[in-house]
């Protein structure tokens, strides 16, 4: 199974056939677009290094699991994915507000499909619809059950 991210939505195709069409975005608010206030500092997973948000890199990646979740900030489903991203390492002022990017790079992780409020992420793809990504992820566990593959398409 092929799910295709092109920026405003997600495309689920199984054996040629799309079987879900929904909306999804990736925004991010940092450096580049100057939404991020310099006090809202962002942390790598999993090694808490400040660093400004991007957003998912393009690229074919996997889905590795599904985790249904009541947290707020992500529910119901959480889709993990494999993706890892080398970013670059910001120093923090004595006020802890973001200063300056260095030249250190660091990985980071943890990037997934969900649902929130927020209309930002720190570059996961935003699900529009709660309906829709519990749906989506009913479908990626039937799939991972069956030992298939679940690829994530970036484009």
């Amino acid at each position: 199974m092929v799910i295709t991210f092109n920026g405003d939505s997600l495309v689920v195709t199984y054996e040629g056939e799309t079987i879900l069409n929904m909306i999804a975005d990736c925004v991010v608010r940092n450096e580049v677009n100057g939404w991020r206030k310099f006090h809202e500092v962002v942390k790598t997973y999993p090694r808490r290094l400040p660093y400004m948000p991007r957003r998912i890199p393009s690229g074919v990646h996997k889905i590795i699991s599904v985790e249904w979740t009541d947290n707020p900030e992500y529910a119901p489903v959480k889709i993990r994915t494999d993706v890892e991203r080398k970013v670059f390492v910001w120093e923090i002022d004595r006020l802890g507000n973001y200063s300056r990017q260095t030249e250190q790079t660091t990985i980071d992780i943890g990037y997934l499909i969900h649902y929130t409020k927020s209309k930002t992420t720190h570059g996961c793809i935003r699900a529009n619809s709660e309906r829709e990504v519990a749906k989506l992820a009913t479908i990626i566990e039937c799939r991972l059950r069956a030992k298939e593959d679940v690829f994530l398409e970036v484009i």
